[in-house]
């Protein structure tokens, strides 16, 4: 697929043949060059929309902060998941390893003083902990209680979308 091709079959004006042509070739090239089955691709994106919005309502963070604190739980566990023994283990029996304010604003693509701003306000409402060493969630706090059980709980997301993305 060429970018002319696909810039062509979007552009105003062109009839829907075009189009479809394009939407074809784009389909055929997810589905066989990239091995990407597309019922799969719309069930992890709409599960994903449904799963945001539950988090939301349920947390009372809204996007940047629930990337925020998703960000800090992946540092703090991503390293005691590589040693050995943690397969199983439960947030009080891993080694949690603190995460940089400015990591979590790089890997965020956030400023450092908005990822400040944002720190202190997820650190008075009890979410996030600074130490020494680094961040550290608060795994006690409700709301990243909540964060956790919506993330690894099973969902039975609807086969729709989200009533947002309806207006989209």
């Amino acid at each position: 697929m060429t970018d002319h091709a696909f810039a062509r079959g979007f552009a105003p004006g062109h009839d829907h043949a075009a189009s479809a042509r394009v939407e074809s070739e784009v389909m055929g090239h997810l589905a066989g060059e990239l091995g990407i089955m597309l019922p799969s691709v719309y069930a992890a994106l709409n599960r994903t929309a449904v799963l945001f919005q539950e988090l939301q309502r349920d947390t009372h963070l809204n996007a940047e902060e629930l990337l925020t604190l998703t960000t800090i739980a992946t540092a703090n566990l991503q390293r005691s998941q590589r040693t050995a023994g943690t397969k199983g283990a439960t947030l009080s029996t891993v080694n949690l390893v603190p995460a940089s304010q400015s990591a979590v604003a790089r890997a965020t693509c956030t400023p450092r003083q908005t990822m400040r701003r944002r720190l202190e306000k997820l650190s008075a409402m009890g979410a996030v902990c600074a130490t020494e060493q680094g961040l550290i969630l608060n795994f006690e706090n409700e709301a990243v209680l909540k964060l956790l059980r919506g993330l690894t709980a099973p969902t039975s997301a609807p086969a729709t979308p989200p009533a947002a993305l309806d207006a989209a």
